[in-house]
């Protein structure tokens, strides 16, 4: 799809479980950008030509999809994949297959309630609603990270739960826990030091402010290190309260890709 995104650790972690399953993915997609700078860049050009480019990279996957890609049992949208679920719904419905979109979470939740994005009641905050509601209702089936986000669009809509699928967020590869089973890292001294490790994109709702604040209570145990990896719309705010609380016990690092979080 074309709001299919390369850097969300869920899309690929969908993937690798449909494949150990026993399922080929095949894919079908035109992305219009490789990652959340590239989003931006596309608002800023324009919304006339924002919608042209989206419209056409949907025109062309249709044709993608009626007449080159083979037989298939279901077709999937991945995250964050609302805008693209009316033509995946379209063109499924021309092969009669069915439509599994992975929801993730709720558009109106995520841009309105959490991010402040839009005033409720807004031109903006309806059209999100409207585009929440529609995706979720024409596809077959919805996956959902949590039940509370289940509950939540099911609540607000008035779905049926049982057209959801709760499929947790989880890690990739390569993150599992130690050998040993014991978190920290030993020092040359022979102590221990504990790493509180946040890494994300600094949405509200991941609570970063929380986490600083604890640091904050926490300043006085140097055995304790803070480690803020990301950058988004809350991490103003947090350095602001490290700053303020003068802590030394935190550090704040740009977004790194998962293979240098391995390391």
């Amino acid at each position: 799809t074309a709001s299919r995104s390369a850097e969300y650790v869920r899309n690929r972690l969908l993937e690798r479980a449909l494949e150990a399953s026993g399922f080929r993915i095949v894919p079908c997609v035109r992305p219009l950008w490789s990652d959340t700078d590239g989003k931006i860049a596309a608002a800023g050009s324009g919304i006339a030509a924002a919608a042209g480019r989206f419209l056409l990279a949907h025109l062309v996957m249709i044709f993608r999809y009626l007449f080159l890609i083979p037989d298939h049992e279901a077709v999937l949208v991945l995250a964050p994949g609302h805008p693209d679920v009316p033509f995946a719904r379209f063109a499924s419905w021309l092969r009669g297959k069915p439509l599994i979109f992975d929801a993730f979470y709720s558009l109106y939740d995520t841009v309105v309630e959490d991010r402040g994005l839009a005033a409720p009641g807004s031109t903006k905050a309806r059209m999100v609603s409207f585009l929440d509601r529609l995706s979720c209702r024409i596809a077959d089936s919805v996956l959902i990270d949590t039940k509370a986000n289940r509950d939540y669009i099911c609540e607000k809509y008035g779905f049926d739960p049982a057209r959801f699928t709760v499929i947790p967020a989880g890690a990739p590869e390569g993150f599992e826990e130690s050998e040993d089973g014991v978190p920290g890292v030993a020092t040359a001294a022979g102590t221990e030091t504990f790493t509180v490790l946040f890494q994300g994109s600094y949405v509200p709702l991941q609570g970063a402010d929380i986490v600083v604040r604890a640091a904050a209570i926490l300043k006085d145990r140097m055995d304790i290190q803070f480690r803020m990896i990301g950058s988004g719309q809350t991490r103003g705010t947090a350095e602001a309260i490290a700053c303020s609380e003068g802590l030394h016990n935190i550090e704040f690092l740009d977004w790194m890709t998962l293979e240098q979080l391995k390391e």
